[in-house]
C-alpha cells in the first residue's frame, strides 16, 4: 500500500447506538477506506468522532461534515441546528438510519448535500408521493386493506429538485457478525463515553467480511438469474407468483442435511417479532398467518418461541428455510443471518429497492412472496421438496454475498473522496 497522504479533516456527528458503531461506521472505524484512497492517488482525510452539535459549532476545525443517525432517537428533525450546520461546513453527508427505502427526514434534503438510505426505491419518482406511513409496503397496507394508524404517519413526497441528492450506501449486511450482544453494548459504551474507535477491537473483522462458502450440487438444474420487473406500484407485488411446488415423487435424491452439518431441526425458521404501528405490523401479521395456515395443513416443523441468541443462530443453521417478512423497514438482520447460516431465504419480493450488498436476486440468492401472502404455502412447498434447488440457492446467495462484501473498502473511499473534493 502507498503511503497515505493526510488530506483535509472530516468530522462524524454521529448518534452512537448499535447500528451505529458496529454497522453503518464500521468501515471507518476498521480504516477499511485507507488503501483505496492512496490507489487512487486521493488524501486520507482525518476522521473525527463526536456526538455533540455544540462541539460541531464552537470547535471544530474541520471543513466537511458526516451527520449519522441523528434526528432518531427521538424522531424529531431540529432545522435551527441544521440551518447552523450548515452555514458551518463547505459540504454535509447525512447517513440516515432508517431500514426502508422510503425517506422519512425529507426536511433534512435542503440542508445538505447528500441523502443517504441504506436503500432506495429503483423508481426514483415514487419519492414524490406522499406514503401513509411513510414506507410503500405500509401504504400497501393502507390502500389494500384499509389499515389506519393512530395518529396517522404519512411520509411527505420529496420536492423534485431535492431527489437528486438521494443515493444509497451499505445496509446493515455490512457489519459485525456474528452478533454478539454483551459485547457490542460494551462498544457502544465506549463510544459514548470515550470514542467510537475504541469499540473498533470489538468488531470481528474476518467474520463479517468473508461469510462462510457452501458447496452447491453441480448436477442441479440451473436457476433462473433474471430479475424481477421493477414493480413501480404495490399492487404488481401483491399477487406475484413464484412457481409451483414439485409432487413427492419428484423429489431429489440429494442427501437433506444442512450444509453446516448435522441434521435439521426445523423446516423453517420463523422466529418473528411485530414491531411498530399498525401498517407496519400487518405487513407481518398476514405473512405469519399466511406460514402459520400452511404449515398447520402439511405438518411442517416451525421455529417460532423465543430463545437465547446463541440457539437464534444454531437453529438458522439447522433449519431448512428462513422466513423473513418487512420489519420497520424492508432490510433485516434475519436476511443476511440466513445467508450466512445456509438457510434459504423467503422473502416478500424486494424488486422495488435498490441497496448494496445486494443478495436479493430472485430466484438465484432468495426466493420472493407475494406482498399479501397469496404464494406463501406454494413457495414454501416447492423448496422443502427440492433439496437440490436449495443447496443451489444457498450457494449463490454466499457468493454473492462474499463478492459484494469485498466492494466495502471502494464503496467507503469514494463517499470520502467525493465529499472532501475540492
Amino acid at each position: 500500500m502507498k503511503r497515505a497522504q493526510r488530506g483535509p479533516g472530516v468530522t462524524v456527528l454521529a448518534l452512537f447506538d448499535r447500528i451505529s458503531v458496529f454497522h453503518t461506521l464500521m468501515p471507518f472505524l476498521l480504516d477499511v477506506h485507507q488503501e483505496p484512497l492512496c490507489a487512487r492517488g486521493v488524501p486520507v482525510p482525518r476522521i473525527t468522532y463526536t456526538d455533540s452539535a455544540e462541539w460541531c459549532l464552537r470547535r471544530d476545525r474541520n471543513r466537511f461534515l458526516i451527520i449519522e443517525r441523528l434526528f432518531l432517537k427521538p424522531p424529531v428533525v431540529h432545522l435551527d441546528l441544521l440551518e447552523r450546520l450548515r452555514a458551518r461546513y463547505d459540504r454535509i453527508y447525512f447517513l440516515n438510519g432508517n431500514a426502508g427505502g422510503a425517506i422519512h427526514r425529507p426536511e433534512v434534503l435542503p440542508f445538505v448535500d447528500r441523502f443517504y438510505n441504506k436503500a432506495v426505491f429503483r423508481d426514483r419518482s415514487m419519492y414524490g408521493r406522499p406514503l401513509y406511513g411513510t414506507e410503500l409496503f405500509t401504504d400497501f397496507a393502507h390502500r389494500r386493506y384499509g389499515v389506519e394508524d393512530d395518529p396517522p404517519w404519512n411520509g411527505e413526497p420529496v420536492p423534485s429538485d431535492q431527489t437528486v441528492k438521494i443515493h444509497f450506501h451499505w445496509n446493515i449486511g455490512v457489519g459485525d457478525f456474528p452478533r454478539h450482544h454483551l459485547q457490542q453494548r460494551a462498544g457502544v459504551a465506549l463510544a459514548r463515553t470515550f470514542s467510537p474507535r475504541l469499540a473498533a477491537p470489538l468488531i470481528h473483522r474476518t467474520s463479517s467480511f468473508l461469510p462462510p462458502r457452501f458447496a452447491a450440487d453441480e448436477a442441479a438444474p440451473g436457476i433462473a438469474l433474471s430479475r424481477s420487473r421493477s414493480p413501480g406500484a404495490p399492487d404488481d407485488l401483491s399477487s406475484k407468483g413464484t412457481g409451483t411446488p414439485r409432487a413427492a415423487s419428484e423429489r431429489s435424491d440429494t442427501p437433506d442435511a444442512p450444509p453446516t452439518g448435522g441434521e435439521y431441526r426445523y423446516d423453517i425458521n420463523a422466529r418473528l417479532g411485530s414491531p411498530g404501528y399498525p401498517t407496519v405490523a400487518h405487513h407481518r401479521n398476514v405473512m405469519r398467518s399466511a406460514l402459520n395456515e400452511a404449515a398447520q395443513e402439511r405438518n411442517w416443523s416451525v421455529a417460532r418461541d423465543r430463545v437465547p441468541v446463541q440457539r437464534y443462530f444454531d437453529d438458522m443453521q439447522r433449519s431448512r428455510v428462513t422466513f423473513s417478512p418487512f420489519g420497520w423497514g424492508e432490510l433485516c438482520f434475519r436476511d443476511f443471518e440466513a445467508i450466512r447460516a445456509g438457510s434459504v431465504l423467503i422473502k416478500p419480493d424486494m424488486g422495488h429497492l435498490e441497496t448494496f450488498p445486494d443478495v436479493f436476486v430472485p430466484g438465484e440468492t432468495y426466493v420472493p412472496v407475494a406482498w399479501d401472502g397469496s404464494d406463501v404455502a406454494a413457495v414454501v412447498e416447492g423448496l422443502l421438496n427440492d433439496p437440490v434447488r436449495r443447496r443451489r440457492l444457498v450457494s449463490a446467495a454466499a457468493e454473492r454475498y462474499r463478492a459484494q462484501l469485498k466492494m466495502v473498502p471502494e464503496r467507503a473511499a469514494a463517499m470520502l473522496a467525493d465529499l472532501t473534493a475540492s
